[in-house]
């Protein structure tokens, strides 16, 4: 049987969803595998921050976890594949669903496999205020130039 590995949560403040990992070290690959991802240099929780987007419509708790609405079927994919635990569900093309239970094993191969299919260096940089997307950006230039080409 699966057990929460994680807590998703929308903060109203930051305007921005939160997910609280229950092992330090899903949080630091997770935030590696994420470009948008971040861990605040101030929190005692292993939590990663994901700012919302302009195409997020709503979110809701559901009977899985939580359902990130999007305003168009492009604007759900393209979330889901950067959320890395995200999953879209047969018949719903704009929604996003979190599960809220894991085994310990599929959340390790979920995190890890999207890892690996990035080559992502295994530096971390710790903020504790948020990233733009030009600091994004820059950053993920500078990975690329390090990782070499297959």
């Amino acid at each position: 049987m699966s057990k929460r590995w994680l807590v998703t949560r929308f903060d109203l403040v930051r305007n921005e969803l939160s997910i609280t990992f229950f092992k330090s070290e899903h949080a630091t690959e997770y935030q590696i595998a994420n470009p948008e991802a971040r861990i605040l240099a101030d929190e005692n929780e292993p939590t990663v921050w994901l700012p919302t987007l302009n195409s997020m419509k709503s979110i809701r708790g559901c009977s899985d976890g939580l359902a990130v609405c999007f305003d168009s079927e492009k604007a759900a994919r393209s979330w889901c594949e950067r959320s890395i635990i995200g999953s879209m569900k047969y018949g719903e093309k704009t929604e996003v669903y979190i599960q809220r239970e894991w085994s310990e094993a599929a959340l390790d191969e979920r995190i890890a496999a999207k890892s690996k299919r990035l080559q992502v260096p295994s530096r971390i940089s710790r903020s504790s205020s948020p990233r733009t997307p030009e600091q994004n950006e820059r950053r993920d230039a500078r990975a690329s130039e390090r990782t070499p080409n297959r």
